[in-house]
Formats: C-alpha cells, sequence, structure tokens
C-alpha cells in the first residue's frame, strides 16, 4: 500500500522521477528556470516521502541505518526505504 500510494501521489503532480532517479543539478547560470524547478521538485517529492514515515518505529530504524536527514536528494531515502523494508513495504 505505501509504494503504490506514494508512486501515485507523486505521478499525480509528476515529482515521480525524483524518486526513480537522481538527476544532477542543473546549471543554474546556464538556466535559472531549470534550475528552480529542479531544487523545487526535489524538496516536494521528499517533503511527501517524509510525510510517509512520520511513524517513531520506522524512523528509529532509518536513523539506525544511517539516514541522514539534511541528504536533500528524495532517491536516497527512498532507496534507503527500500533497501530496509523492500516489498514489504511495497504492497
Amino acid at each position: 500500500l505505501w509504494y503504490t500510494t506514494l508512486r501515485d501521489f507523486l505521478a499525480a503532480d509528476n515529482l515521480l522521477m525524483f524518486i526513480e532517479y537522481e538527476f544532477p543539478e542543473p546549471d543554474w547560470t546556464e538556466d535559472v528556470w531549470l534550475h528552480e524547478c529542479w531544487r523545487r521538485g526535489r524538496a516536494q517529492a521528499k517533503f511527501i516521502l517524509s510525510l510517509t514515515i512520520r511513524d517513531p518505529y520506522v524512523r528509529s530504524v532509518l536513523y539506525a541505518r544511517g539516514w541522514n536527514t539534511y541528504e536533500p536528494s528524495p532517491k536516497a531515502l527512498y532507496d534507503l526505504i527500500w533497501d530496509i523494508w523492500g516489498r514489504e513495504f511495497a504492497y
């Protein structure tokens, strides 16, 4: 349920790509608009993902496995969750 709900929610806002791929940061001096879209998209995807893991037990396991809350990449957090729980969280 977690997997499909998260993916459906992110897809509705065109943010699914931020947990599927690790996009390099665009050069803001070449395209300010593209850089801003990239920055906001990552932040929104990470925020939505973070809302799905509010349970204290889940967070304690993530911290124990090296979760860095300052890591801005939503894919890094998604991959950590998947590495720990995998298919158990998927459906």
